[in-house]
């Protein structure tokens, strides 16, 4: 079975959308997706995304949980992870002006 976020629930939406107004990526619209669902690299154009660490968020969200209930009671912090873009074909060339 195959799962679907709710981040690719909107690609596929803007996706579309974009068919039944009659636009086309990359020549009329650009196009970049968040995550890289399986279906990201099939689609006609294959479309560009932005991939999240899904696992590492993952992990320290549990590492995390897991010290809160052992009783940690350190201050909120914010922790950054880098991603990656990965090109592809729904990204045209950006307007001249």
């Amino acid at each position: 079975m195959l799962s679907v976020s709710t981040e690719s629930d909107a690609t596929l939406g803007v996706l579309t959308q974009l068919r039944a107004q009659g636009l086309r990526c990359p020549d009329d619209v650009s196009l970049i997706g968040i995550d890289d669902a399986p279906w990201s690299a099939v689609t006609a154009p294959a479309l560009t995304v932005y991939q999240q660490p899904a696992y590492e968020m993952g992990r320290r969200s549990a590492r995390l949980l897991l010290q809160r209930l052992a009783g940690d009671e350190s201050p909120h912090a914010t922790h950054r992870l880098t991603g990656r873009l990965v090109s592809r074909d729904s990204v045209g060339p950006a307007p001249e002006h």
